[in-house]
C-alpha cells in the first residue's frame, strides 16, 4: 500500500451470523492500487483473526517510497517505474527522489551534487571507530545501536569495580581522553596497563596473562564493551607517535580477539600518541610508563 493524505471516511461493516457480532472497521485508501480494509481491531471486536497464507490479500505496511504489485511486475518509487530508474536515473538524482519526492531537473541536480561534495568529508572520529575494527571483521557484524551522549567527565559513573570477581581490583579511572565517550549510562573500568618496550609494536605475553582470563569471564556478559587505547612517550613525531600508540593498540585487540570469545564491535582499538602522559616523559622512567596499552571494561546500565 503507497501512502496518501486520508480521504472521505468510508468504512466496511463485518457481521458474524452465529453469534450477532459486528465490526465496523475503516477503509484507507492508497495513492496508487486498491484500497484497504484496516483489521486492527478485528480481534478486539469480535474474538477473530483474519487467514492469508502467503499475505496474498493482505498489506502488510504502508510505504512513502515504494509501490509493489507482484502478480503485474510493477514496482514504483517514488511512483517512477524502477526500469525507468535504474536505466535513466543517476546515482544521486535516485538520492535526490528518495530524499525529495521528484527526479531533479538540471538546476536542482547542479545544487544537490553541489551540496553533496561539500559534505563529502568524513569526521575524523568517524575514521578512529571504524580504525578500530580488525581489518577481518564480518561487514555484518555491526555495532549496536546505542546513543552515547556528547559532553564532559562526570566522575560519578566511572566508579569501582562491580559485577563480575574479576573487576574486583579494577582501578577507578578519570581519563581526559574518554572524555567523548563517556556517558551517564556507563560504568568504566580499567582492567590493566600492559608496558611496551622502547619503539617497540607488540606486547610481551606475560603482561596480558591475567587481562586476557578477566576478558573470557566477561565476554559472555553482553552488558560489556572494551575498549584498547595506545600511548607512547613523547620522543619522536607527533604523526610518528600517533601510528605507534594505534599500532600497539591494535596488536593487543588482535591477540585479545585471537584468544578470547568476543564479538568484534564489542572490542575496539584506539591510539593516543603521546598527548596523554601518566608520567614524566624527560626521564627514561618516565618514558617506560608512559609506552602502554590501556585496557578498559565499559558496562552498559541501558
Amino acid at each position: 500500500m503507497s501512502a496518501a493524505e486520508p480521504r472521505q471516511h468510508r468504512s466496511a461493516i463485518l457481521f458474524e451470523e452465529q453469534s450477532g457480532l459486528s465490526a465496523e472497521l475503516p477503509i484507507r485508501e492508497g495513492s496508487t492500487g486498491p484500497g484497504v480494509i484496516d483489521v486492527q481491531q478485528l480481534y478486539r471486536e469480535t474474538g477473530y483473526f483474519t487467514f492469508d497464507p502467503g499475505y496474498k490479500a493482505t498489506a502488510s505496511c504502508e510505504s512513502a517510497l515504494t509501490f509493489i504489485d507482484g502478480e503485474k511486475g510493477i514496482l514504483l518509487y517514488r511512483g517512477y517505474p524502477i526500469e525507468e530508474v535504474a536505466a535513466e536515473a543517476e546515482f544521486l538524482e535516485v538520492c535526490h527522489l528518495f530524499l525529495h519526492g521528484e527526479l531533479p531537473n538540471a538546476e536542482e541536480k547542479a545544487a544537490f551534487e553541489r551540496i553533496i561534495t561539500q559534505h563529502t568529508m568524513v569526521h575524523e572520529k568517524l575514521r578512529q571507530f571504524y580504525e578500530g575494527f580488525r581489518r577481518d571483521a564480518q561487514g555484518n557484524l555491526l555495532p549496536p545501536e546505542i546513543a552515547v551522549a556528547q559532553g564532559d567527565v562526570d566522575l560519578s559513573v566511572i566508579e569501582p569495580a562491580a559485577g563480575p570477581s574479576c573487576l574486583a581490583d579494577a582501578e577507578q579511572v578519570a581519563r581526559p581522553y574518554l572524555e567523548d565517550e563517556v556517558a551517564a549510562d556507563w560504568n568504566h573500568y580499567l582492567m590493566g596497563t600492559i608496558p611496551f618496550a622502547d619503539a617497540a609494536a607488540r606486547p610481551a605475553d606475560d603482561d596480558l596473562a591475567p587481562i586476557l582470563a578477566c576478558l573470557e569471564e566477561l565476554s559472555d556478559n553482553g552488558a560489556f564493551y572494551f575498549r584498547v587505547i595506545g600511548h607512547t612517550d613523547a620522543r619522536g613525531t607527533p604523526s610518528l607517535n600517533q601510528r605507534l600508540s594505534l599500532e600497539r593498540a591494535q596488536a593487543v585487540r588482535d591477540i585479545v580477539a585471537a584468544k578470547v570469545p568476543v564479538q568484534p564491535w564489542r572490542l575496539m582499538a584506539q591510539g593516543r600518541g603521546p598527548d596523554f602522559p601518566i608520567a614524566d616523559n624527560d626521564t627514561p622512567e618516565g618514558q617506560a610508563m608512559n609506552r602502554r596499552v590501556e585496557i578498559f571494561a565499559i558496562e552498559t546500565r541501558l
